[in-house]
């Protein structure tokens, strides 16, 4: 099973490779820019994924059946501090996530986003791997 904050489960939130936020993180820092003005800059994988998605290629990769579970908001904090999180921290995530469910959290307007090439199943692929 897995436990999921995202509510619905089918709403969509960017995720990146590691990998890809560092070549992303690279090709920017050796940009030569003629600006000297401040930048918004999102990084994102190449697409979004739900939690259905993320439960769908962790079940094709592990060979297991892994099921998305809407995780009641009463749950969130005591299951995040189970989980090893200060109870200060978990409850800076439970806000975290109400707001991104609330549509709070996204790309500002005039940001700019570069998206890396590396998809969820190529990610986990490499983990079950080792």
């Amino acid at each position: 099973m897995l436990p999921s904050l995202h509510q619905p489960l089918t709403k969509s939130f960017p995720t990146i490779s590691a990998p890809d936020l560092g070549v992303i993180s690279a090709e920017l820092w050796l940009e030569k820019r003629t600006s000297p003005a401040p930048r918004v800059i999102h990084a994102e994988g190449p697409r979004r994924y739900n939690a259905l998605e993320v439960a769908a290629t962790l079940s094709k990769v592990s060979g297991r059946q892994i099921t998305a579970r809407d995780l009641p908001q009463s749950e969130w904090i005591p299951t995040l501090t189970r989980a090893g999180l200060s109870q200060s921290y978990a409850e800076l995530v439970f806000e975290l996530y109400v707001a991104h469910n609330a549509g709070r959290i996204d790309v500002e307007p005039g940001g700019e986003v570069c998206c890396g090439a590396t998809e969820l199943g190529d990610v986990f692929t490499s983990l079950v791997g080792r």
